[in-house]
């Protein structure tokens, strides 16, 4: 569950290549809708609402990536894969995927779990602006 908190880059330069490259990734892969259902295991009945260039703050700092906000979940995954050590001993690379079902942040009717602060870097164009 994302129990950390997403927020913005540092500076516009960083919010600026941000856009270009999240724009760019989702054009390669079909769409931000498409590249989002090649992520993220979807229900066919779930849509993509936004999609957000932004930072993760983390325990080991800051992970560059896209949250995806759709009719069931708010996801992460970051733009390139990370390094972790393997049970094994051996060095991994993996890219860094969290997300959380809409009811298990807000909960039932009326209540919020697990407050998640957004301050998006940047929102690309071609995503509606319908809200969650």
């Amino acid at each position: 569950m994302m129990k950390t908190t997403v927020r913005s880059g540092s500076s516009v330069s960083d919010a600026a290549w941000g856009k270009v490259n999240l724009t760019a990734k989702a054009i390669t892969k079909g769409g931000f809708d498409s590249l989002f259902k090649q992520i993220f295991a979807t229900d066919p009945n779930e849509k993509l609402k936004k999609a957000f260039a932004c930072y993760l703050s983390t325990t080991t700092g800051p992970v560059a990536g896209t949250l995806y906000l759709s009719t069931a979940r708010v996801a992460f995954c970051s733009d390139r894969p990370l390094s972790f050590v393997a049970p094994s001993g051996q060095e991994t690379w993996t890219y860094y995927k969290d997300s959380g079902f809409v009811t298990q942040l807000y909960g039932e009717p009326g209540g919020f779990c697990h407050p998640i602060k957004v301050l998006p870097l940047c929102e690309p164009s071609g995503i509606g602006g319908s809200t969650l």
